[in-house]
């Protein structure tokens, strides 16, 4: 049913747990997973560079880990997109064509979320995907 999975992480427990849920669907259904990392293409306020190129080793980092994790886990092929960008419109209109996803998976909310049961960029991959999206909501009691 789903050949290609595209999951957003940014290093969040939920974007974790999506990868979970994404994991299980892919075995499922022997799909591919590409596993996408989006950092907000800004300047940051003082920064001479040092700040943007940590965060730029963060979520490459990430996503070694995690495919790491998914192959490990049994996912059949796992592949990592890293790109610069505002990460609602880059996922849901770029990449999810690049990669002819017929489904992508993200946490609730993400490592910026303050406090909302919908973080703002699932809430713009869910109203303008042209394929199926699995919002994963971590249950209270789950750790990773």
């Amino acid at each position: 049913m789903y050949q290609n999975i595209l999951v957003a992480v940014d290093g969040s427990e939920e974007s974790e747990y999506a990868l979970q849920r994404a994991i299980e669907l892919a075995k499922k259904h022997e799909s591919v997973i590409h596993l996408i990392h989006v950092l907000e293409n800004y300047r940051y306020p003082g920064d001479t560079g040092s700040l943007r190129k940590e965060k730029e080793t963060f979520g490459k980092q990430l996503l070694q880990k995690l495919q790491k994790q998914a192959e490990e886990q049994g996912a059949k092929k796992v592949e990592t997109i890293f790109d610069f960008g505002h990460p609602r419109s880059i996922i849901s209109k770029k990449y999810a064509k690049q990669v002819e996803a017929d489904l992508i998976v993200c946490g609730a909310t993400g490592a910026n979320a303050v406090q909302r049961l919908i973080g703002s960029v699932s809430e713009y991959i869910v109203r303008t995907a042209r394929c199926d999206v699995l919002i994963a909501r971590m249950p209270e009691d789950k750790v990773l």
